[in-house]
């Protein structure tokens, strides 16, 4: 059933019937009443999105995401929403599959449904036809935090981890644990993260004397299946690696995946380390050391950043913070052979 059908039955206009769906108070008693009795009589329920569209904005934040299927993303969606439900606002995931077009059209939606805020892990950091989309929120006076991963020559508020020291300090171990020969699988090239945890790697390698051999990089994509096809390339080496270095959670499982059918296992085979953690190893009895953040206090404290500049979409200078990462070792990081 629609307004139009409600109206009619009511004997009202359209118009009035959206005034007393909104709570408009300028409805006579005894109108609000036929038309609530329509409404109950045919158990008709209001579009959201069509009520927001009549409004300047909404009581919806937008979150955009990569990947939620990847427990990262949505331990940080749990940490916004943690924030945002305290604060009588509803939540609005897409999620992207990491791909331009589909980032596209996603903002493009939650533009036209007139959100109040918007939360996002973009998909590229250098995209200009992205960037421009960004650009409309901007103009349309809509608040945008990015979370994770920057764009070039933004400034919007951001929040982040800090890869660079979080790498460094992982393969700082694997050295002081003697490893020398140290294979990494990266994240996309194209993104602050894989750039990042890339750069960490090779601080560490560069300041204890040990070369940076092309040899031992693997550019991945931060999925499972880059993490296996690296881990099969690195397991059949000749000569194998004493460490890897696995630059997220979704390429650690691949990796275990590669090692699991060569039937090898860390560290008796090959030290392994990775940025993220990877409970579900914990079943199968894998103690894997691993640097991280606390992805959901990443999700709280955009979350908390989205509200204070709705608050105060006036203020000039953005905001940026950088959570600091942990190391829990776990002994995968040792060398045995």
């Amino acid at each position: 059933m629609k307004m139009s059908d409600i109206a009619e039955k009511s004997g009202v206009s359209i118009a009035t019937v959206s005034r007393v769906i909104n709570g408009d108070k300028n409805v006579k008693d005894s109108t609000r009443e036929k038309v609530l009795k329509v409404i109950e009589e045919y158990n008709y329920t209001p579009s959201a999105i069509a009520r927001n569209l009549s409004k300047k904005d909404n009581n919806t934040i937008g979150v955009v995401v990569p990947d939620i299927s990847n427990p990262y993303f949505s331990e940080m969606v749990e940490g916004i929403s943690e924030v945002i439900d305290g604060e009588n606002l509803n939540i609005l995931i897409y999620n992207t599959n990491d791909r331009i077009e589909k980032e596209q059209k996603s903002l493009q939606m939650l533009l036209e449904q007139r959100i109040k805020g918007l939360v996002i892990t973009v998909t590229s950091e250098s995209y200009e036809n992205g960037k421009s989309y960004l650009d409309k929120f901007v103009k349309s006076r809509i608040p945008v935090i990015l979370v994770d991963r920057d764009i070039k020559d933004s400034s919007m508020d951001c929040v982040f981890i800090d890869n660079i020291g979080g790498a460094y300090k992982g393969v700082s171990v694997l050295i002081e644990n003697d490893h020398k020969n140290i294979a990494i699988i990266t994240g996309p090239l194209k993104s602050k993260p894989g750039r990042d945890r890339f750069r960490g790697y090779k601080n560490a390698l560069s300041e204890n004397g040990i070369e940076v051999t092309e040899g031992n990089i693997y550019e991945g994509d931060f999925q499972v299946e880059s993490g296996y096809i690296h881990g099969k390339e690195i397991l059949s080496r000749k000569i194998r690696p004493t460490a890897v270095f696995v630059s997220n959670n979704q390429m650690t499982l691949g990796f275990f995946k590669a090692m699991n059918e060569m039937k090898l296992s860390t560290p008796e085979d090959i030290a392994v380390l990775s940025f993220d953690r990877v409970e579900i190893l914990d079943i199968f009895g894998i103690k894997l050391t691993t640097v991280s953040a606390s992805v959901k206090e990443l999700g709280v404290r955009s979350a908390e950043m989205l509200l204070e500049r709705i608050r105060n979409k006036d203020k000039d200078i953005s905001q940026k913070m950088i959570l600091q990462t942990v190391l829990d070792i776990r002994g995968s990081e040792k060398k045995v052979r």
